[in-house]
């Protein structure tokens, strides 16, 4: 079983990780935790201050099982 998940990438995160897109489209096979897709981008679990999905806040531990939207928050930048 194939599904679609779509990972958008905001705030400062865009700042950390120029040479990535803003939102990137991922093919899966099989279930993987938001930590994990995280992980697969590069991406530093301690850069994301949550991750939403559905406009809900969901634990970065949560199985991806089925095709959705995921949005990547950073914590405030500046100072």
């Amino acid at each position: 079983m194939k599904f679609v998940v779509t990972i958008n990438i905001s705030g400062h995160l865009k700042d950390l990780y120029p040479h990535l897109e803003a939102q990137q489209t991922v093919e899966l096979e099989q279930p993987v935790t938001v930590s994990g897709l995280i992980a697969a981008r590069g991406i530093s679990s301690k850069m994301v201050l949550f991750a939403t999905i559905d406009d809900r806040i969901v634990d970065k531990q949560l199985l991806v099982e089925q095709s959705c939207t995921i949005n990547l928050i950073s914590p405030p930048a500046g100072g």
